[in-house]
């Protein structure tokens, strides 16, 4: 009883204001969790705050309210924020994380009873409209709180109509993602930009890199807070997040995929894979797998991943968190790794572990948040990448073997057979998985630790299995393949000249179909017939151009007779010798005149 008295909205060291508590009240949020207790009374009080806590802790409301509190207090004493000016600026380092904190904060600002001054949320994000259009919603709306991603955001500050001076509050949500070395020259150039006097606010579960550079930000004597308390563990996951591992050859990764969809219960599960390539490429692999299996029809699979318009990211999120008639798997990058919170992710599988290490966290958060029970589980090849384990609870984090779980690769040897048939079929989906697979090797090249993951170390045979190949592409990493094969050649039965794409096969087919003296060569002249009088005249001063050059009088001379052709090179040939025949004797006349 204790416990929960210290984290209700009235243990507070202040007052929250009445429409705010109203609204975290009709939101759920009926008390505050530990990270939200410890950081809202300081953050509020102008305090600069350092925060690390663990995924599904609560972080968002933690500094949406501070934010909150101090514009409601600004407003107050000034009454409003002049044309062009704005009061908070959020950043964090994707778009859906921003669209999702400005998703909660127009859930709270909806209750503000002042229509006049109820405060407004503005998304800046890279990729979407341009900066100008930025500018002009953000002058007609006149929104006070900003949420951007980095980039995007340097452009809107730069912009002469943006006035940062009243700027109060700055939060960076995912801190240690954005003073890393893809960030830290755009957040140099934007602390720069902004006010000195001002608050700022770093979260995030894993803050290694950010400490030693957070004064860059102007941040005087920040308050490092880390939470720890009963319903989280003292490391960096939740104590009701289940984390395994599993010894997986990479050429089996599938099969034991389909043994886990198969076998654990859940309603939502996010499958990562490293790169945007092999999204795409596994997505449509797995869909028509999933066809040809009847057991497998209550699972239903969802893309995304950074190279995708963000209209369809947002769509995808809304399917994958909105659908609950069966089991809905998401095949992501680490796009999906930080800061969302998806309601009801059970199970998180990774195929590979990632490059950072911080990020292993992240995407295992993704499950068992907010106290929920949850499970993560990361595949590692034999070999080397078992080291993985011993050099994670260096980190603080415990990994259980999750064993073979009465897997048999025999039972899904199916999917080598299949996957061949398939990639057959379409030679565009063959070159689809060679891209898919270089930019693995790519990526397996970047792992922070390079003693485990060596491409030295890498089965090749196995892993291009996995992917199906057909054949090797053409890569540095080839020296490392035992036994190469002449060409490349995987399979030598396939017959690469007559290995066509599907498209090239289906206009193939139509051409043969149609007979080209009747039907293709009337709709040719009809097509030229109707061609507008611009393309004609084009034409026509082409044809006058071409008159004169030596390619048509090639043409004229071919329709003359033969035996005037053969005359015409006698004549030729007996100039030729003659003009030889006269710069001789000049060139010995003029010795002779020595």
């Amino acid at each position: 009883m204790a416990a929960e008295n210290r984290l209700s909205w009235d243990s507070l060291s202040y007052k929250l204001l009445p429409w705010l508590r109203e609204a975290l009240i009709s939101r759920g949020y009926q008390s505050m969790t530990p990270v939200q207790a410890s950081v809202i009374p300081l953050f509020s009080g102008n305090k600069d705050v350092v925060v690390q806590a663990v995924t599904g802790s609560g972080k968002t409301l933690a500094f949406v309210i501070p934010v909150l509190e101090i514009l409601c207090r600004y407003l107050r004493e000034e009454s409003a924020f002049k044309r062009g000016h704005f009061g908070s600026l959020i950043i964090c380092p994707t778009k859906e994380l921003a669209f999702q904190i400005e998703a909660v904060i127009n859930n709270l600002v909806e209750f503000s009873p002042d229509e006049n001054c109820k405060l407004k949320a503005q998304s800046v994000l890279g990729g979407v409209g341009s900066v100008s259009t930025d500018v002009q919603n953000f002058l007609k709306t006149r929104a006070q709180i900003i949420i951007a991603t980095p980039g995007r955001v340097l452009e809107f500050l730069q912009q002469s109509m943006v006035k940062s001076s009243s700027c109060q509050v700055l939060v960076l949500d995912e801190a240690d993602r954005l003073i890393d070395h893809d960030f830290n020259a755009e957040m140099s150039s934007i602390a720069k930009i902004l006010p000195r006097q001002k608050r700022v606010g770093l979260f995030s579960a894993t803050m290694s890199a950010a400490i030693d550079d957070v004064f860059k930000l102007g941040m005087s004597n920040p308050v490092r807070i880390t939470v720890k308390s009963d319903h989280l563990s003292q490391k960096l996951v939740p104590s009701k997040l289940k984390l395994f591992y599993s010894i997986v050859p990479a050429d089996e990764k599938i099969g034991f995929l389909f043994h886990v969809l198969e076998s654990y219960q859940f309603k939502r599960a996010i499958v990562y894979f490293p790169t945007c390539v092999c999204v795409s490429y596994f997505y449509m692999l797995l869909n028509h797998l999933l066809s040809c299996l009847s057991s497998y029809k209550g699972i239903k699979l969802h893309s995304l991943h950074g190279k995708l318009q963000l209209e369809t990211r947002i769509k995808t999120l809304s399917h994958f968190s909105g659908l609950s008639d069966c089991k809905n798997v998401l095949l992501s990058t680490d796009v999906a790794a930080r800061g969302l919170d998806i309601p009801d992710v059970d199970l998180v599988i990774q195929l590979d572990p990632p490059t950072d290490p911080d990020v292993f966290v992240h995407r295992c958060g993704r499950a068992g948040r907010a106290g929920k029970p949850g499970t993560a589980m990361v595949f590692l090849t034999p070999g080397l990448e078992e080291n993985y384990v011993d050099f994670m609870s260096l980190r603080n984090i415990e990994l259980q073997d999750l064993g073979q779980n009465n897997y048999s690769p025999q039972t899904y040897e199916f999917i080598h057979t299949e996957s061949r048939a398939w990639l057959l079929a379409d030679r565009a989906r063959h070159d689809k998985a060679t891209k898919a697979f270089v930019t693995y090797i790519r990526h397996y090249s970047k792992h922070s630790a390079s003693s485990i993951f060596r491409l030295s170390a890498l089965d090749y045979w196995k892993l291009a299995k996995g992917f199906s190949l057909l054949r090797f592409p053409k890569m540095p990493e080839n020296r490392f393949i035992h036994d190469f094969p002449d060409g490349g050649f995987i399979d030598k039965c396939v017959d690469s000249e007559r290995y066509l794409n599907l498209k090239t096969l289906k206009e193939n087919e139509k051409l043969h179909q149609v007979c080209p003296s009747s039907k293709v060569l009337d709709r040719k002249a009809q097509k030229e017939q109707n061609s507008p009088w611009s393309k004609k005249s084009k034409s026509n001063f082409k044809e006058r151009q071409s008159s004169s050059s030596k390619e048509p009088k090639k043409k004229e001379r071919l329709l003359l007779p033969e035996d005037e052709i053969q005359e015409t090179h006698d004549d030729w040939k007996d100039l030729v010798r003659s003009n030889k025949r006269r710069k001789a004797s000049e060139i010995t006349g003029f010795f002779n005149d020595l």
